[in-house]
Order: structure tokens, then sequence, then C-alpha cells
């Protein structure tokens, strides 16, 4: 099971994805860069004799009035040429209503934070379906060498970090002792969204993806300037 990919420039799969907007604050991305050239993206009318296609030059090889149709689209730029692309990493954002998803290179996702709700709500076949999915979740995350990171929530205030989770004998055991307590409080999400927000800030937590597990059942968080 797949968590998701992010574009990134060493990524080998292309896959289609919004436009992204550079954004000095967004998470890390790729921007389409002509000045450093790596793949075939098609054709395209340029000036350029070392892109030109074999059909170009074979009008410069046969002289005469081809010669000179030659001369005349060098000149005007409009010789059919391979379009050369390459991509540099940028820092952006999502478009967030596109109409087209270009095609970009994908490399696997960063960190996950997972964040689970631990209201009233929850408790019950709720609680244990969440809590399966945290576990499965961290499998996945470390079956893909990513980082993973549990936070439970449930008033603002009330937000427990468990850490960075593995699948070794001792991280196996602290998720376990964390998702072993009971289901109380109230919900808020706001704290959760805070907190996620604050990671994602950090430099080794900019490219992480933010899983969160409820019931749905949230009241409308107050709208702050930091969300």
């Amino acid at each position: 099971r797949a968590l998701g990919r992010r574009p990134a420039v060493e990524g080998r799969f292309h896959a289609r994805m919004p436009p992204q907007v550079e954004d000095k604050r967004g998470a890390p991305g790729v921007a389409s860069n002509p000045s450093v050239p790596s793949e075939v993206a098609g054709l395209t009318l340029a000036g350029s004799l070392a892109r030109m296609l074999p059909a170009e030059a074979m009008l410069l090889r046969a002289g005469g009035a081809r010669r000179r149709l030659f001369l005349a689209k060098l000149s005007e730029k409009k010789l059919l040429s391979y379009e050369l692309r390459g991509w540099e990493e940028i820092n952006a954002r999502f478009n967030k209503r596109p109409r087209v998803f270009p095609r970009v290179p994908t490399g696997p996702g960063g960190p996950l934070i997972v964040c689970l709700d631990t209201s009233w709500s929850m408790e019950g076949h709720r609680e244990q379906l969440a809590k399966a999915v945290v576990l499965e979740s961290a499998r996945a995350a470390h079956a893909q060498e990513r980082a993973c990171l549990v936070v439970a929530f449930s008033t603002e205030n009330n937000v427990m970090e468990c850490g960075e989770v593995g699948v070794s004998t001792s991280g196996i055991s602290r998720l376990l002792d964390f998702l072993g307590g009971s289901f109380r409080g109230g919900t808020d999400v706001t704290g959760a969204l805070t907190y996620c927000l604050e990671k994602l800030g950090t430099d080794e937590m900019a490219a992480a993806d933010v899983l969160l597990i409820t019931d749905g059942e949230l009241p409308n968080p107050p709208v702050s300037p930091l969300l």
C-alpha cells in the first residue's frame, strides 16, 4: 500500500498533480527549467542546430531552394526541434482550483504525521478501527522508509505526542502503550492542526504528510491567522 508521493527532482516516475505556485513558505516541490534539460518533452519550433530533427538537416544538405528554405527557418527560429526540459527544486504550494494536471517527476513522500481523534464520540467500534488505521499507517511508513509521528488530540490544549515510531521492539511497545489509553474528552481539531503547522515549519518535517483519523464529528474550529 502506498501512502502517497510528492513532486521530486530525483523521482523516476511521473504522475499528474495539481500545478504548483512558488511560495517561499511552501513545501518542497519542482518547477520546469529549460536551462537544465534532462529529458525530451516533445517537439517544438526553435532556432537551435543542436536540437533540430534530422529531417531539417536534410534540407541543408540538399542545397539550392531547400537550403534557402532551411536558412529562412533558422533565422525565424522555426526549425522543427526536440523540446528538452529539466526540473529544479523550489518551495511551492498546490493551486487550489486547477484546470489541468501536468505530469511531474515524483518520489516517495516525506515523514508522516498521524493525528488521532481521542474524543468521546470515538469510543467503541470507532476506537478499534482508528487504532488499526494507526498501526497500518506506521507499518506502511516503515515499508517506504518514511518517519512516522503519532499524535492524539481531543481538546485544543490536550495534544499528546507519542513521538517517532518504528517497527523495532521499543517502537512498537511505545506505540501500543500510547494507543492503550481510553478515549475521553471533547473534540477540538484546532490544537492538532496548530501542532502540525508548527512541525511543518521545521526543515525535517517540511515535506511531511498529515493524516487526520477522526469520525468527522468536529465542531467548526475558530479561524486564527495561523490556520
